[in-house]
């Protein structure tokens, strides 16, 4: 088998990016779905930082199959929506987490009281 007809079998994927939240109390944490835009994953996550200054917020690089790229560039477009709208408030971060339904007395509050359910 040739070099070139191995190379074509191996899967070129992509680089993709995902925001956790890492809560300070209790020890928890919420990440987001893959993006496959690295500045609206630095953009979101300056937002959350601004939002949420107590806790840490980091973006993940991740290593993708092609396969996955249709659904990452779905939640990107579906993201990227909501940033957008999120920018043009007061307090972006928290527009974003009120838009996605994160948002209630704080946001550890409410993630906990959906895990519970």
């Amino acid at each position: 088998m040739s070099a070139s007809s191995e190379n074509s079998s191996i899967d070129q994927g992509f680089i993709g990016y995902s925001v956790r939240i890492h809560y300070s109390e209790p020890d928890f944490g919420v990440s987001f779905p893959v993006v496959t835009l690295g500045d609206l994953a630095r953009e979101l996550a300056e937002m959350l930082r601004d939002a949420l200054p107590n806790d840490t917020v980091t973006i993940n690089r991740h290593g993708c199959f092609s396969g996955e790229r249709p659904e990452a560039e779905h939640i990107t477009d579906r993201i990227k929506r909501r940033v957008i709208e999120a920018r043009e408030t007061a307090r972006p971060g928290i527009a974003f987490l009120r838009g996605i339904g994160c948002w209630g007395n704080s946001p550890v509050e409410h993630l906990q009281a959906e895990t519970r359910a």
